[in-house]
């Protein structure tokens, strides 16, 4: 009968723990946390950390330099460090993001000032709507008209694609971005 008992309270244990670690984990895969920190320390998305609410400074009607410690944090994976002209493009794709708390319906025009890049070309990628590669101009302007169709209430993604030229890749060094409402 002890014996019972014991396997009894054995199987019941158990039954404790299980739930108990299930439980646990569980709750341990829902975070309650700001989208910022989501995007730095769990997504990895974020090339910097920003403050909570931080993100929703950049959007749209805004021009954001990349030639200072200025308004540049907006920035994912894929940029290098900042200089007094711009910030280098390191890797095939750069990485950028923008809070639109309300979509204009009309679209939005995506502006890049680049610094000794032109001629190189680009593909962006626009939360998953990719638009075809296009030169950047002998002006130094990448110009490109994105529909609402590709954009979303909130955190939008946008990447810049560079194309290789013979196994080298062509970064692009950047000044300034402007996501304008069209």
């Amino acid at each position: 009968m002890k014996k019972k008992r014991f396997s009894m309270l054995c199987y019941v244990i158990s039954i404790i723990l299980f739930v108990f670690y299930s439980t646990v984990l569980l709750n341990g895969m829902r975070t309650d946390v700001s989208v910022e920190y989501s995007m730095f320390y769990i997504e990895n998305k974020l090339a910097y950390y920003l403050k909570d609410q931080e993100l929703q400074n950049y959007g749209v009607n805004e021009k954001f330099s990349y030639m200072s410690e200025g308004k540049y944090r907006n920035q994912g994976m894929g940029w290098g460090a900042v200089t007094e002209k711009g910030t280098w493009t390191q890797e095939k794709d750069a990485y950028l993001y923008f809070y639109i708390s309300r979509k204009n319906q009309s679209g939005y025009h995506l502006k890049i000032l680049t610094h000794e890049s032109e001629g190189k070309r680009l593909r962006i990628d626009v939360n998953g709507h990719s638009f075809e590669n296009r030169e950047i101009g002998n002006d130094g302007i990448f110009e490109l008209y994105l529909p609402v169709s590709c954009i979303l209430d909130g955190v939008n993604e946008i990447v810049i694609e560079t194309e290789s030229i013979e196994d080298i890749q062509a970064s692009i060094l950047v000044n300034t971005v402007e996501l304008i409402e069209h």
